[in-house]
């Protein structure tokens, strides 16, 4: 389903998950929040998250500039909003709240993105596993430090995803100015901006049944780059 990623997306079917950076200490990158969303995915036990349908040639708002695809057939879509909801909690213990949905399914809310141009931020909360997910992004910024932070981010995202889940996703770029996604290739120019940021970095993690962190050296993590 990975490769199917552009034929979801012009389906109207695409949701993006925003996601915190990968926070940056001295000397490690911490994916402890990425760690435990997708243990949650691959023990099906992710209920109530939040994202946002994306619509080709409609540039919505995301709430973060990183994240990941998720094919919206292959989960429960169980509250759709046209706007910000405000959603917490979790369907799973019974504390999900949110305002009023204003759609029953994805396929309304697509229509309603494409008729009116709708550019808000819309809130479309899920729950699946690990299977619907399609691959990574981050939103193109004309900020060149930002756009090349982003890059460095989502990089040291795909290699912590490839050690835990032994799948390596695609990166897009999600032009919001557009509404247009692209398969994010490395050039050396970005190759070199890599190598001299994380070449002496490691990640960190913490998995549920351990005692203490993990942290592992970047550069045994990737084999492509670096």
């Amino acid at each position: 389903m990975i490769d199917d990623v552009n034929a979801v997306y012009e389906n109207g079917k695409l949701l993006a998950r925003a996601m915190e950076f990968p926070m940056i200490s001295r000397d490690y990158f911490d994916c402890s929040v990425w760690e435990k969303e997708f243990s949650l995915l691959m023990n099906n036990k992710y209920n109530s998250a939040s994202s946002t349908l994306i619509i080709p040639n409609v540039g919505v708002s995301l709430y973060k500039s990183i994240g990941f695809f998720v094919n919206s057939d292959l989960v429960n879509c169980h509250h759709i909003a046209k706007s910000d909801s405000g959603s917490y909690g979790n369907i799973a213990d019974n504390d999900f709240s949110a305002n009023r949905a204003d759609f029953k399914t994805i396929n309304e809310l697509a229509e309603y993105i494409r008729t009116t141009k709708s550019r808000a931020l819309n809130e479309v909360n899920f729950s699946g596993n690990i299977d619907a997910v399609m691959g990574l992004f981050i939103v193109n910024s004309a900020n060149e430090k930002v756009h090349y932070n982003n890059i460095i981010g989502i990089y040291v995202i795909q290699k912590f995803l490839e050690k835990i889940t032994e799948i390596e996703y695609p990166i897009y770029l999600y032009d919001r100015n557009k509404g247009m996604i692209e398969k994010l290739e490395i050039t050396k120019e970005m190759e070199s901006y890599i190598k001299e940021e994380i070449a002496t970095k490691s990640i960190l993690y913490w998995p549920d049944d351990l005692d203490k962190p993990i942290i592992e050296n970047i550069v045994n993590l990737s084999h492509k780059v670096l």
